[in-house]
């Protein structure tokens, strides 16, 4: 038994020094290797908005994902559910539910209400009932924290990867205008085209406060899993729109969000002690 904890808890070690290095080299063979495109914007911080994991996957990795948002981790859902918990600034949505199949350590609910799906919050050490209470509060808490951001923050960056027509995001984007008209928004939008060489850049829109640009390439994977589709290609666009300050201070060994970082890794690899 003692021997079975030191080996769980040199894999915990192991995990963690891994990824904290694999981040740091990431930022840094990317930053030196990618030129800021001339629209760049420095901004006070960067939220995703799915479709699924794939965007706040890209932040994470870049040391630009500076706090949780409530459906960094979520899938299956609409930009007009995201827009109107951002307009509300409350989570109330699975209240009525359904537990879907799962193949990991997690359970996967679905909200019955918006088909949006939690594959990351319900551990099945636990019935859905006990871990929803915790789950509310979570999830409330971080929207309340991403809305504070938005109303305190100056020039804010969005990125998604949705297949939704220009009317549904711009309907988002209008809803961040409406709501923080005191904010310059600068809204990415990737799009994949299988076989597709090179990259393609559209202008959606621009107004005042906000900008949509479409990018559109071959997001398949390259040597990554599934769900990470195209990762260099992300980094390289997304580190040539962006600047956020203080990145550094997120790659910090001692910086708490990062932490929550690495200690997730540990989790996703469901050693036992």
């Amino acid at each position: 038994m003692k021997a079975l904890k030191l080996r769980s808890a040199f894999k915990c070690i192991q995990v963690i020094v891994h990824e904290y290095c694999q981040m740091v080299w990431k930022n840094l063979f990317y930053r030196i290797i990618t030129r800021k495109s001339a629209s760049c914007l420095h901004c006070d911080f960067i939220f995703s908005a799915g479709r699924a994991c794939r965007s706040a996957e890209m932040l994470k990795y870049l040391g630009m994902r500076q706090m949780s948002c409530p459906c960094d981790w979520m899938t299956n859902y609409s930009l007009k559910t995201y827009g109107q918990l951002i307009f509300s600034r409350t989570f109330s949505l699975f209240n009525t539910w359904m537990e879907l199949p799962s193949n990991h350590h997690f359970r996967v609910v679905q909200d019955m209400e918006t088909g949006m799906i939690s594959s990351h919050d319900f551990l099945k050490t636990s019935s859905v009932d006990e871990g929803m209470a915790l789950f509310h509060s979570k999830m409330s808490r971080r929207t309340s924290a991403l809305c504070d951001r938005l109303e305190k923050g100056k020039n804010i960056g969005c990125v998604m990867n949705r297949e939704e027509d220009d009317d549904s995001i711009r309907n988002f984007c209008m809803v961040l205008s409406k709501k923080f008209p005191h904010a310059t928004f600068k809204v990415l939008n990737i799009k994949s085209s299988p076989g597709m060489q090179g990259i393609n850049k559209r202008t959606v829109f621009e107004s005042n406060n906000v900008s949509l640009y479409e990018y559109t390439f071959d997001d398949t994977p390259a040597n990554n899993p599934e769900w990470l589709g195209n990762r260099d290609m992300w980094l390289k666009l997304i580190l040539s729109e962006f600047h956020v300050k203080r990145w550094k201070r997120h790659l910090y060994p001692w910086n708490f969000p990062l932490l929550n970082e690495l200690l997730s890794s540990v989790r996703h690899q469901n050693i036992d002690f």
